[in-house]
């Protein structure tokens, strides 16, 4: 809850999707060491003006032992900071099966992160484009299934706890 993660965007583009499916609840987490007061003033400022205030809902910290289920209940999860590297909320709700709206930023990793095969991308900056995005996951659901299964494939094959101790052994055993 913070500028750099763009979350006014994202409440702006709520409204937008509401109009559509006025049936769409928004959550927003927020690590307490993350949360910026003043900024999410801001972001339910924007909710209310955008209509969609009674479909927002704001969660403190989360748990890690309880993120999976968070992941698995959404039906979308958006990431649309300005800048970035690859990030952990990213490729968690990519494992779980969520279906992901990331900034088009050239920052990521691209094994993980690929608009159009792992991911839908966005313009951070564009609320009509992050709201369209959405939709697009929302609406198509052989869409965001196709992309679902790459994700989780790609997540599955390199990222999983498995996979990166595998990898440390190979690295071991070659300096041996």
């Amino acid at each position: 809850m913070r500028p750099l993660s763009n979350i006014t965007q994202i409440a702006a583009a709520a409204g937008l999707i509401h109009e559509k499916l006025p049936q769409t609840y928004f959550l927003f987490a927020a690590p307490a060491e993350e949360r910026d007061e003043t900024y999410e003033t801001e972001v339910r400022r924007v909710l209310r003006e955008a209509g969609v205030a009674d479909n927002a809902r704001f969660v403190g910290p989360i748990p890690h032992y309880e993120m999976a289920d968070y992941h698995r209940l959404a039906d979308v999860t958006i990431s649309i900071p300005s800048t970035d590297g690859t990030p952990m909320t990213v490729l968690e709700s990519m494992a779980c099966g969520t279906p992901v709206v990331v900034s088009d930023i050239p920052d990521y990793d691209p094994h993980y992160i690929e608009p159009g095969a792992t991911v839908l991308a966005a313009k951070y900056d564009d609320t009509t484009s992050v709201a369209g995005t959405v939709l697009k996951l929302l609406q198509e659901p052989a869409t965001a299934a196709r992309l679902v299964a790459e994700a989780r494939r790609r997540v599955e094959e390199t990222g999983s706890y498995e996979a990166q101790m595998s990898h440390m052994e190979r690295l071991y055993k070659e300096l041996g």
